[in-house]
């Protein structure tokens, strides 16, 4: 599972999660949702099945969340799209902790404007341009542009076809197993290492997604299909010492990405238009 020595390791992971959501609409275009939740996770983790005293580990992990989301009309153009959450998570582990925290409370806010242009019977132009802004009580804040405009056309048979351009950021901390564990030790990098060395000297990771892609439906077939590209910045990864097989360090890296999506359908046999 984690170690490359052949043992036969086992793992005993126990989740409790509980939930309460909320949707409520309050005008013909407008709407609210609100969600709260508690997760427990535990980990018991043995290094030896046959001999389960070599070393053995035991992790929890609580996370809390109250979040909200919702769009508000300002008359038949106009329009707001927003949401927020806040979170407060914790972990406790008898191995893998030995950073400077061991608990972190992170909140977001999002506000998205749209505005909607109608250029003919059942052909409309929605453009949207806003942001999110990311912060913790143990790291940098961060803002991220949210922006797209896209075109759309309903046909009365239930055909369709749209087209969209996107361009997004958004941003994340790293998560505790690579920044708070046992560190690397550089002075001795040929030496005896941690299997998962930690860096608490990781920043926020950034990704920015530029995009352009479409949307094509018919009575017995469907193709959609999308273009990127992709920048992630600072993004943490487990690199492996040259020297040592079994040894990890996580490192800052940053890697572009240019991709395309295609999925298409085709149906046979009777069909039925919708109206």
């Amino acid at each position: 599972m984690y170690t490359p020595y052949g043992v036969n390791e086992t793992e005993n992971l126990k989740t409790s999660l509980f939930l309460f959501n909320h949707y409520q609409n309050y005008s013909e275009r407008s709407y609210f949702e609100i969600t709260a939740y508690y997760r427990e996770h535990k980990d018991h983790y043995i290094y030896s099945r046959e001999n389960p005293s070599v070393f053995q580990a035991k992790h929890t992990t609580d996370v809390s969340t109250f979040a909200f989301s919702g769009l508000h009309a300002l008359g038949e153009a106009f329009s707001l799209n927003y949401s927020g959450q806040i979170t407060a998570d914790k972990i406790e582990s008898t191995s893998l902790e030995r950073g400077r925290f061991e608990s972190r409370t992170y909140s977001k806010l999002s506000l998205l404007p749209e505005y909607k242009i109608e250029l003919a019977p059942n052909e409309h132009l929605v453009i949207q341009i806003g942001g999110s802004f990311d912060d913790t009580n143990r790291n940098d804040s961060e803002f991220s542009l949210i922006s797209n405009i896209a075109w759309g056309r309903q046909y009365d048979n239930g055909n369709s076809e749209s087209v969209y351009l996107s361009y997004s950021e958004t941003s994340q901390v790293v998560g505790y197993t690579a920044i708070g564990g046992s560190p690397f030790n550089f002075a001795d990098p040929d030496g005896r290492q941690p299997l998962f060395a930690s860096n608490p000297n990781l920043d926020r990771e950034t990704t920015a997604n530029l995009e352009i892609g479409g949307n094509f439906k018919r009575n017995s077939w469907s193709f959609e299909g999308a273009v990127f590209y992709r920048w992630d910045n600072n993004l943490a990864d487990w690199v492996f010492n040259n020297n040592r097989n079994n040894a990890r360090l996580a490192l800052p890296v940053d890697i572009e990405t240019l991709g395309i999506e295609i999925i298409g359908s085709k149906h046979w046999g009777r069909h039925r238009s919708h109206r």
